[in-house]
């Protein structure tokens, strides 16, 4: 795993991959998940509308890092609706340890049971 000491570090690494987890061989693939030292979550926005701002604000009391993803404040079409430009990022969960792939996506159900403006792409390790 990759990690960062600096913001200009973690713009460079945020910019190429959103992949939480050590992998098999190095072989990006959810059956190759080995392990995941941080939960990423996106908040795309389509169904919901949480802003950056507001989001900083709710979570205040946890580390975490955000980064805004390609469609950041883009239309988006979502199956047959067009959602307005919004607010869309990912937000990194530093974990503290190594969890497992099951620990991974537990972890990442309870987050979009609990806070619907999550979406489910976070589930998926090898995403």
């Amino acid at each position: 795993m990759v990690g960062f000491d600096n913001l200009s570090e973690f713009k460079s690494i945020v910019t190429y991959d959103h992949a939480p987890a050590e992998f098999k061989n190095g072989i990006r693939k959810g059956d190759n998940v080995m392990s995941a030292d941080c939960l990423i979550m996106e908040v795309d926005n389509v169904d919901m509308n949480v802003p950056i701002g507001e989001f900083i604000q709710k979570f205040k009391q946890v580390e975490f890092y955000i980064n805004t993803s390609r469609s950041h404040k883009k239309e988006k079409i979502s199956g047959t609706r067009k959602c307005p430009p919004r607010d869309r990022y990912h937000v990194i969960f530093p974990l503290g340890r190594d969890v497992t792939k099951t620990e991974y996506e537990l972890m990442s159900r309870k987050m979009i049971e609990k806070y619907e403006f999550f979406d489910h792409f976070g589930i998926v390790t090898g995403k």
